[in-house]
């Protein structure tokens, strides 16, 4: 069973002593990896001196045209797989809005496995135009 709260989550907020850690819900994983995506795609590369590669690169960095925004679909699939163990199976792909043409949107797609079963999950990043990357659940 993927761990129901982040490692970081887990060390800020300790279960008390005499109360084991169960595993919850499926909603509450998903948006323990919703926190931990947020601040992933948040997170510039070399911004951890123990994972230099945790996070994304400056997205100032990045040109405009479609070569660009596949490289950045890329970038947020490879960190992804390699920072959220709890999702597996992970796809990227970029979404245009027809109401929102100012905006980019991805959508990432993942399942969570557990022991008794397996859940997709789905969830909506726009890049807004401070270069932040804002997560939500699809």
């Amino acid at each position: 069973m993927p761990h129901l709260r982040s490692l970081l989550e887990r060390l800020e907020f300790p279960p008390a002593p005499d109360r084991r850690s169960l595993p919850g819900d499926v909603g509450e994983v998903i948006d323990s990896i919703l926190r931990h995506l947020q601040s992933m795609l948040n997170t510039r590369h070399h911004g951890s001196e123990s994972a230099p590669d945790y996070g994304t690169s400056d997205l100032s960095d990045y040109y405009t045209g479609l070569e660009a925004i596949d490289t950045l679909r890329r970038e947020i699939r490879q960190t992804v797989e390699k920072y959220e163990p709890r999702l597996t199976n992970i796809q990227v792909s970029s979404a245009a809005r027809e109401d929102d043409p100012y905006h980019l949107y991805f959508e990432i797609v993942g399942t969570i496995v557990s022991e008794d079963r397996t859940t997709p999950a789905v969830f909506r990043t726009m890049l807004e135009g401070t270069g932040e990357l804002k997560v939500t659940r699809g």
